[in-house]
């Protein structure tokens, strides 16, 4: 089954759409996932880390507050601004330890959240009660062990910087793995543009191959019809469209061959007939084209002429310049002005020399084409020597006869001059109706 170049086409176009088109949905899958991954992770690790430092920031104003409680136990104002601090840091520190408990999202942090819960109970209750003791019991209170609120507070710190680390080493972790995740997506994407280059470069490669190098081939082919070459054949390989164009260019170039050939052997028919007809004519003749080189002549004007038909293979051949008289009417048939078909032996031309010398009388007919159109002339010389020296003895005859005739007539003039004068005697009215009628055929002979 064959395949059509549409169909060619498509194969083509189509593996490129579908690998752009999986790089596209792979490309954004990955990009969803890794941004909903690390956003995610981080949110949560980001959320854990910052209620560890504000707990740790509270847990700090707590002890400063058990501490200046200490250091101003003389002082009850001073215990009582101590305890307030003490009271209102602790809220914000349950607000952190509640935003960790409910952000339990790594392995072993929930261990570390409920052991920071029991060492915030236990922290909360002996902070309540160091306020109630004396100072002398604040201070075994805060630095008594074990279950001091200064080692209840150091494991405060403890716990609460191992969940810090924890959520920041798993911030780390997922940073290496969006990276990770990164690093493989742009593999994968370099790895898919390769694959698409490669493809295009093949489809681009199989487009020059079926559907270039054809057309340049008719091209080339085209071009050298239009030359004159009609020997041009196109090689194809399949049957479709571009095929079937080469298919129908061979056809055409078949048909102008054999246009050509046939019209070559009717032209050379033409002018095969048309050389003989000539040629039987008796008078020179010549056929001159537009631009006044001679194409045919006869064997009579190559002889009183000297001239040789244009041929192709020798330039230079053809030239004829016209006698002087024909130049200005050989110019205007050419220019498809006016034809010269004199009548008068006053038109005539001589040519030729010493005992050749002819007279000739020209004509000259423009010659033109369907559209009217000058495309030459052609130009006949009508030999016309024996009747121009008939014409010439007929001439002397009538001459010699008129003067061999003019004697005689004047004697009998001078004799029917005398008898009308009547110097001879009267003449009756019959004789000088005579004599009137031949004095009056006399003159008009004698003129």
């Amino acid at each position: 089954m064959s395949i059509s170049l549409r169909q060619r086409i498509l194969f083509t176009i189509i593996p490129l759409l579908v690998i752009v088109a999986v790089l596209g949905s792979a490309g954004v899958a990955l990009l969803l996932r890794l941004g909903n991954s690390a956003g995610a992770i981080l949110r949560e690790n980001y959320d854990s880390v910052l209620a560890m430092q504000r707990l740790n920031e509270s847990l700090e104003r707590i002890d400063s507050a058990i501490q200046f409680a200490l250091n101003g136990r003389q002082s009850t104002e001073l215990t009582r601004k101590a305890q307030v601090q003490f009271n209102e840091n602790w809220e914000t520190f349950q607000e952190a330890l509640e935003t960790e408990r409910r952000n339990i999202t790594l392995p072993g942090e929930g261990d570390l959240v409920k052991a920071l819960e029991q060492a915030t109970e236990r922290y909360r209750t002996r902070g309540d009660d160091f306020f109630g003791k004396s100072p002398t019991e604040q201070q075994e209170a805060y630095f008594g062990k074990p279950n001091g609120l200064l080692e209840i507070f150091q494991e405060i710190k403890s716990l609460s910087g191992q969940i810090l680390r924890l959520n920041q080493n798993n911030m780390e972790r997922a940073s290496q793995e969006a990276r990770r995740i990164a690093v493989h997506s742009l593999s994968w994407f370099i790895t898919g543009l390769a694959i698409a280059v490669t493809i295009a470069g093949y489809a681009t490669w199989n487009i020059t191959r079926t559907i270039l190098r054809p057309m340049h081939s008719m091209t080339a082919a085209a071009r050298g019809i239009s030359q004159g070459n009609l020997d041009q054949v196109i090689s194809y390989q399949s049957a479709d469209e571009l095929g079937q164009l080469a298919q129908a260019f061979n056809t055409m170039a078949h048909h102008l061959r054999e246009y050509r050939h046939s019209h070559s052997a009717q032209l050379l028919r033409a002018q095969q007939t048309i050389q003989a007809t000539i040629d039987s004519f008796p008078d020179p003749v010549l056929v001159i084209d537009f631009e006044g080189s001679v194409e045919m002549a006869n064997p009579a004007a190559r002889q009183l002429l000297g001239v040789v038909p244009r041929q192709a293979l020798h330039p230079g051949t053809g030239i004829w310049q016209p006698p002087e008289p024909l130049i200005a009417p050989l110019h205007d048939a050419l220019r498809g002005q006016r034809d010269y078909l004199p009548e008068s032996f006053d038109k005539v031309i001589l040519l030729g020399t010493g005992g050749r010398e002819r007279a000739v009388l020209p004509r000259i007919l423009t010659i033109r084409d369907p559209a009217g159109n000058a495309l030459g002339a052609a130009v006949v010389l009508q030999d016309v020597t024996r009747l121009r020296l008939l014409d010439q003895m007929k001439s002397n005859l009538v001459a010699t006869a008129s003067h061999e005739l003019k004697t005689p007539l004047t004697s009998v003039r001078l004799a029917v001059h005398l008898l009308l004068e009547e110097t001879v005697g009267a003449l009756n009215p019959k004789q000088l109706e005579l004599l009137l009628d031949a004095r009056e055929n006399s003159e008009r002979l004698l003129n």
